[in-house]
C-alpha cells in the first residue's frame, strides 16, 4: 500500500507539497504547562532536578523553573505563580505594562 500510495503522490506532483496550518490563541486565553524531571552537572556531582515550564500560546513566551525537590519551593503550585509575575498576563513581549 505505501508504494502505491507513493507512486500515486508522485503522479499528482504531491511530493514537495508543504501543508501549513495557521493557528491563532487569543491573548492570556491559554498556556501549556509541563513538570518533569532532568539530570544536570553541579560543581562536578550529577544531581537530578525537577523543571517546571510554562509557555503562553498567543506570545510564545516561556517561563522555566528548577527545584531541588520534587515539591518545589512551597509545592508544585508555586512555579505558576512564579510564572505569571514576570509574563503579566496580557503583556506583549518587550513591552512594560503597569
Amino acid at each position: 500500500m505505501s508504494r502505491y500510495v507513493a507512486r500515486r503522490r508522485v503522479e499528482r506532483d504531491l511530493v514537495s507539497k508543504d501543508v501549513f496550518v495557521p493557528q491563532t490563541h487569543p491573548r492570556g486565553a491559554e498556556a501549556e504547562v509541563d513538570f518533569g524531571e532532568f539530570d544536570t552537572t553541579i560543581a562536578g556531582s550529577t544531581v537530578r532536578l525537577w523543571m517546571f515550564v510554562m509557555r503562553l500560546s498567543h506570545s510564545g513566551r516561556a517561563f522555566h523553573v528548577a527545584y531541588g525537590t520534587h515539591a518545589g519551593a512551597g509545592g508544585v503550585p508555586a512555579g505558576p505563580c512564579r510564572g505569571v509575575r514576570p509574563l503579566r498576563w496580557g503583556s506583549r513581549p518587550g513591552v512594560e505594562s503597569r
